[in-house]
């Protein structure tokens, strides 16, 4: 998945709330998408406390879609299985 058109202009123009603690940044829903699937990533090496604030403050998670299942006729035989 490709970064969202913008998100890295709106992440160098992001400002901080102090009062708040918290990095003001407006997104569009594919940007959301985009830092929602990096947060996945991340949390694919290891490291899951990103992504769960992320989904936590949000409501967003990346789901990845599943891998459709191989069909009979294009697995291969293994060598026990073969004439």
């Amino acid at each position: 998945m490709p970064v969202a058109a913008g998100l890295a202009e709106q992440a160098r123009t992001a400002r901080c709330d102090h009062g708040a603690r918290r990095w003001l940044l407006y997104l569009t829903q594919e940007q959301t998408e985009s830092v929602s699937y990096g947060f996945w990533l991340h949390r694919m090496t290891g490291s899951a406390m990103e992504a769960n604030h992320f989904a936590r403050d949000y409501g967003i998670t990346h789901h990845p879609a599943p891998r459709p299942a191989a069909s009979p006729a294009s697995r291969r035989a293994s060598p026990s299985e073969q004439p």
